[in-house]
């Protein structure tokens, strides 16, 4: 398992370097991490020796545009804590997000704003823009997409985050999963 680090010639430790890898590889790059005190790395990497990890990229994740700037430069505002169902139909099914299947809301956040999704085991499972502020979220979590007018008195969108404003990631939370 890879760990954290800090000293006085860098941070982060292997953790991050892997995370980094996986997101270049997400978006089509590929990436090599090696042991940085080897003077000789690149004349033993280009002989074709085993010296360190390949990152290739991966051709059916990849991401670009708005969903890599989603997924990989916004930082999430806010949390929406999603039952079983809605979790269900963002991955399985490669839904919108509805406010019937919000649980639950952390944070003060906008529209259009980047919040993730957690499913009930509290796992990330996807991030995205939301289409309602965290105040109107809070009223309509739960409900269906008809009864949106009858609470807030307008409804801009059936959907809190439309599917094409969404990025699911997998079990890592940073390496986007596409249908």
């Amino acid at each position: 398992m890879a760990g954290n680090s800090s000293s006085l010639l860098g941070t982060g430790g292997m953790q991050s370097k892997i995370r980094a890898a996986k997101m270049v590889a997400a978006c089509g790059g590929s990436s090599f991490i090696g042991p940085g005190r080897n003077k000789n790395i690149l004349r033993e990497l280009f002989s074709g020796d085993m010296v360190g990890t390949f990152f290739l990229p991966e051709q059916e994740k990849r991401i670009r545009g708005k969903k890599h700037w989603i997924a990989h430069v916004l930082r999430p505002s806010g949390t929406l804590h999603l039952d079983t169902g809605a979790c269900r139909a963002i991955i399985e099914r490669g839904k919108s997000l509805l406010p019937s299947g919000i649980t639950g809301i952390e944070g003060n956040f906008e529209v259009g704003a980047s919040v993730q999704c957690r499913c009930p085991g509290g796992q990330v499972v996807a991030a995205g823009l939301t289409n309602y502020t965290s105040a109107d979220l809070d009223k309509i979590r739960g409900r269906k997409s008809a009864e949106i007018a009858g609470i807030l008195g307008f409804r801009d969108s059936d959907e809190i985050i439309h599917r094409d404003n969404l990025v699911l990631f997998d079990g890592n939370h940073k390496s986007p999963k596409t249908f």
